[in-house]
């Protein structure tokens, strides 16, 4: 599974939304330098904040990337009501002041979708013994 370039969520108003996989979202100093997360087994150099997925073209959840990261953007996504609205309170704290939101994408077929996005879960959970700040639960769990 590979990764596509980072791009500024707020860019996302011009994402394509007819596509469809998993997604990350990190965050960045207004300079665009990742701002490393403490976690238990070390610390991400990266800042992911959650790892995610969109819906399945083929069902009620057809919601794509462009959406999904929209809904993260504006506070209207699940980890961003379980974890505090990521976009406007992350800023609260010194450490996030003018931070900025940046996401990677794999782009997947629906049979693909969910076991990827538990891989990349599992993956960063084995790297740093705990998930994402912004990431509730492994899926299916």
């Amino acid at each position: 599974m590979e990764w596509q370039h980072w791009f500024e969520i707020i860019e996302t108003a011009i994402w394509p939304y007819t596509l469809y996989g998993i997604y990350r979202v990190r965050v960045t100093s207004a300079e665009g330098v990742p701002i490393p997360i403490p976690r238990i087994g070390g610390t991400d150099p990266v800042g992911i904040l959650n790892i995610g997925r969109s819906g399945y073209r083929t069902s009620k959840t057809n919601r794509s990337l462009g959406q999904r990261l929209r809904e993260f953007w504006q506070g209207n996504h699940s980890s961003a009501y379980s974890c505090g609205l990521a976009a406007r309170t992350l800023s609260l704290l010194p450490a996030f002041a003018g931070h900025r939101l940046w996401a990677s994408v794999v782009l997947l077929a629906d049979e693909d979708i969910q076991q990827a996005e538990a891989s990349a879960l599992r993956e960063y959970f084995d790297r740093f013994l705990e998930l994402p700040p912004y990431n509730a639960a492994f899926p299916g769990r």
